[in-house]
C-alpha cells in the first residue's frame, strides 16, 4: 500500500512540474508574440469574418453614448497599415488571453471633431480587431469597417496609458468618401452624435 501511495504522489509532482513548465514556457511566447508586430499580408475584405464577443457598455448605435464615451472624435486619412498585435497585455494572464489581434494603423489627423491630436504629423491608432494568429479569419464584431490605406475615415478613440490611441471593438469608424470636399457624411456624422 505505501509503494502504491509513493507511486501516485511521484507522479502527481511529475504532472504538477509538467503542467507548470508548460504554463511558463507558453506564458514566455505569448508575452513574445506581443511585443511583435506582424505584416498585415492579406486584404481584410479577402478574410471571412471570425466570432468576437463583446459586452458593450452601452448601445454601439447609439452615436451620442459613443461620442461621450471616447476623448476623441477624429477625420484621419490612413497612411498605413503597419501590422498586428496579438494579445491586450492588460491582461497578461492565460485564462483570459485569446491571441487577440489589434491592428496598428498609421494616420494623419484632418480635422478635430472632440479632443485635440496633432494635425502637422503621422500619430499611430491602435484599432481593436485584425488579422487572426493563424492567418485564416478577420477577428472583428460584424459589421466592422477595417480600414484601409489611403482611405479616410471618422474614428473615436481615446487614450489609453498601455495602448496609446486606441479604438475599441464597436467603435466608430466611418469611411468618408469624397472628404473634404464632400463635407456631407461628416455633418450627418456629426448631427446624430450631437457635436
Amino acid at each position: 500500500m505505501k509503494k502504491s501511495l509513493k507511486i501516485i504522489i511521484a507522479v502527481l509532482i511529475v504532472i504538477a512540474l509538467t503542467a507548470a513548465s508548460g504554463f511558463l514556457i507558453a506564458k514566455a511566447r505569448i508575452n513574445g508574440v506581443a511585443k511583435n508586430l506582424y505584416p498585415v499580408e492579406k486584404e481584410f475584405s479577402s478574410l471571412e469574418i471570425g466570432p468576437v464577443i463583446i459586452e458593450p457598455v452601452f448601445d454601439l448605435s447609439d452615436k451620442k453614448k459613443m461620442v461621450e464615451f471616447h476623448s476623441h472624435v477624429f477625420v484621419a486619412k490612413v497612411e498605413e497599415v503597419k501590422g498586428t498585435r496579438y494579445f491586450d497585455p492588460r491582461y497578461d494572464d492565460l485564462l483570459r488571453l485569446k491571441a487577440e489581434p489589434k491592428t496598428l494603423l498609421s494616420v494623419t489627423v484632418l480635422e478635430n471633431c472632440k479632443g485635440k491630436l496633432p494635425t502637422d504629423k503621422s500619430i499611430d491608432l491602435l484599432i481593436d480587431g485584425g488579422v487572426s494568429l493563424d492567418g485564416k479569419y478577420l477577428v472583428a464584431t460584424e459589421g466592422t469597417v477595417m480600414p484601409i490605406a489611403g482611405k479616410t475615415y471618422i474614428f473615436c478613440a481615446s487614450e489609453d496609458s498601455e495602448l496609446g490611441l486606441y479604438n475599441s471593438f464597436g467603435s466608430d469608424k466611418i469611411p468618408l468618401d469624397g472628404y473634404p470636399d464632400n463635407r456631407s457624411g461628416l455633418e450627418s456624422y456629426l448631427e446624430s452624435a450631437g457635436l
